[in-house]
């Protein structure tokens, strides 16, 4: 029999499944597993109680409709929560704002300083039987791929949300960088990371930046350090993702040893259409020396050597450049796609249109199962 704490936790797992980024449930229970990791049954009654999008304080006070509980000790019970890495959380003119997190992009990265060996084998379970086909299923990427500066000549019709430098150059908000969670992990369950050594290495601006901050998983940075960690980042040869926005609050140094949602990229059928890219490598066969530089440090397979000669897989490519960078002969550029992909303004476009699309293919599923019931009926 099922006690009541399970079945709290079994209706938050519902609860959440129904947000942009889902969390569905399993043959095997680990979501479960994950959930009392994030929150103790109080919390995850509370949880419930929340929506993905921001919620004010004083919002949710009214809404949970006890008399018995202060605004006071709502906003410390809250503040635990976020402490925890359970929940997002901003202020903004002098207000508090809270909201539920999705797994990815977002409660596992909150984990970052309260990290254990079973989290993360718990967590690499869960992407692998469940939650990494529905991260993928919308086609509508979470991360966009952005070109490594050396990779692309810039100009004026390149938009700015293409350049990444601009990201940090153009901001007015704060900046932290913080160890990345991925390897983290890979190193707790002893696989680290084949790329670099480094560590420090995600950023982030605005309210997750200040989020980082507050919490102590990260530091403040200037743009000038901002710079660096990102030239360091390309010169290790890993993919540059940011949040699928014109204007992104994260920038990811990503690999496909280490990251789950790069990982399952790599082993998607064809990387170039759920990468988020605008970008593609193309090769001048006459300057290819076929050295195979470019080969070794492609992390999505998207070259291979024929006759000594690199060639491009294209459905594979996702145009991140590090291939350009390093070539001897200058033999590769990356071109710009006929149709470029023009990514939601924001946080909250974004996963509204990941919604969207959720409910649409519900519905399309939905007929279909309907018009083959009649059919079935008319036989």
């Amino acid at each position: 029999m099922i006690n009541e704490k399970q079945d709290i936790y079994r209706e938050l797992q519902v609860h959440l499944d129904k947000m942009p980024i889902g969390y569905p449930a399993t043959k095997s229970g680990v979501e479960i597993r994950l959930l009392k990791h994030f929150f103790n049954p109080a919390q995850a009654e509370m949880a419930i109680k929340l929506n993905w999008k921001w919620e004010s304080l004083q919002g949710i006070h009214t809404k949970i409709k006890d008399k018995d509980t202060s605004i006071k000790d709502l906003e410390k019970f809250l503040d635990k929560m976020v402490k925890n890495g359970s929940l997002n959380f901003k202020t903004k003119d002098d207000q508090k704002y809270y909201a539920n997190a999705p797994i990815v992009v977002g409660m596992y990265e909150y984990q970052i300083s309260r990290l254990n060996k079973d989290l993360v084998k718990d967590f690499f379970h869960y992407i692998t039987e469940a939650f990494g086909y529905e991260i993928m299923r919308t086609k509508i990427s979470q991360l966009r791929t952005i070109p490594i500066e050396q990779s692309i000549e810039f100009d004026n019709n390149v938009a700015s949300y293409n350049d990444i430098r601009k990201i940090f150059e153009n901001t007015d908000q704060p900046i932290a960088v913080a160890d990345c969670i991925c390897k983290k992990g890979t190193d707790l369950i002893g696989r680290p990371c084949k790329i670099t050594e480094r560590r420090e290495i995600c950023m982030a601006i605005d309210w997750v930046a200040q989020l980082y901050i507050d919490q102590g998983w990260g530091r403040q940075i200037s743009k000038e350090e901002a710079l660096e960690i990102l030239r360091k980042n390309e010169e290790d040869g890993l993919i540059l993702n940011v949040e699928n926005t014109k204007n992104p609050i994260y920038i990811c140094g990503c690999c496909t040893c280490c990251c789950g949602i790069t990982a399952g990229l790599k082993y998607s059928y064809s990387p170039a259409k759920l990468g988020g890219n605008n970008y593609y490598a193309e090769i001048n066969p006459e300057s290819c020396t076929g050295c195979g530089i470019c080969v070794d440090r492609c992390q999505m397979d998207a070259l291979i050597l024929i006759d000594e000669i690199s060639n491009i897989k294209r459905n594979r490519c996702i145009g991140c450049g590090n291939c350009v960078a390093t070539c001897p002969s200058e033999a590769i550029k990356l071109v710009k796609k006929e149709k470029e992909i023009n990514p939601p303004e924001d946080f909250e476009d974004l996963y509204s249109s990941i919604l969207n699309k959720k409910i649409e293919i519900k519905e399309k599923k939905l007929k279909r199962t309907l018009k083959r019931e009649k059919a079935r009926k008319i036989n």
